[in-house]
C-alpha cells in the first residue's frame, strides 16, 4: 500500500540492534518490517498514534488488562474495524518492542519480569489487578511511552519521505 511506510520502517529497524531477532521461527524483526510496511498507510499509523494516546490517558481504569489488549480494543473503537493479533498494526507493535531499552527479549511478554520470569510477572500482575503499579507497572508505562514516541517518529519519517517524493503532473493535450 505505502512504499514510504516501508522505507521509514527500514530506516528505523536498520538501527535496531535486535533487527535479526526471531519473531517467529521463520521471520526476523527486519523481515517482518519489510513485509508489513506495504500493508500500512499513514492513516493506519495515525490511528495507532491516537489509540496509544487514548490508552495512556485511560490507563488508570484498566488495572488488570495488558497493553496489547488495551491497544487492540482502542484501535477497534477508533477505526470501527476488527484488529486481531496478526493484523499489520499489531505486528508493527511487535517490531517496536525490540527497540525499547528494557525489552525482555520475549515478544509475548515484552516487559521484563524479575529474574527473567516475564510470563510469571505478567500473570501475577493480572491476578492481583496490579498491571500498572510497582516496578513492573512502571515498566509497562515506560513501554507505552516508548510505543508512543516510536510511532510518532515513524509518522514523522513517513511524512518526510512523502514530502520528498516527486509528484506527477499531467497536462491535458487537446
Amino acid at each position: 500500500m505505502s512504499n514510504s511506510v516501508t522505507t521509514a520502517l527500514r530506516e528505523l529497524v536498520s538501527s535496531n540492534p535486535y533487527k535479526h531477532a526471531q519473531v517467529t521461527h521463520v521471520c526476523t524483526v527486519e523481515e517482518l518490517a519489510l513485509s508489513v510496511g506495504p500493508e500500512l498507510s499513514i492513516q493506519h499509523l495515525e490511528h495507532l498514534a491516537n489509540a496509544l494516546q487514548e490508552v495512556r490517558a485511560t490507563l488508570g481504569s484498566r488495572a488488570s488488562v495488558g497493553l496489547c489488549f488495551c491497544i487492540q480494543y482502542t484501535l477497534e473503537n477508533v477505526s470501527s474495524r476488527v484488529i486481531r493479533r496478526g493484523h499489520p498494526i499489531m505486528q508493527l507493535l511487535t517490531i517496536s518492542f525490540t527497540s525499547w531499552e528494557l525489552w525482555s527479549g520475549d515478544f509475548t511478554y515484552p516487559v521484563p519480569g524479575p529474574r527473567g520470569e516475564h510470563a510469571r510477572a505478567y500473570n501475577l500482575a493480572d491476578l492481583n489487578g496490579s498491571m500498572y503499579t510497582g516496578t513492573y507497572g512502571l515498566h509497562r508505562k515506560q513501554l507505552l511511552d516508548h510505543l508512543i514516541m516510536w510511532t510518532e517518529s515513524l509518522i514523522e519519517r513517513v511524512r518526510a519521505i512523502e514530502s520528498m517524493e516527486p509528484t506527477l503532473k499531467f497536462e491535458v493535450i487537446q
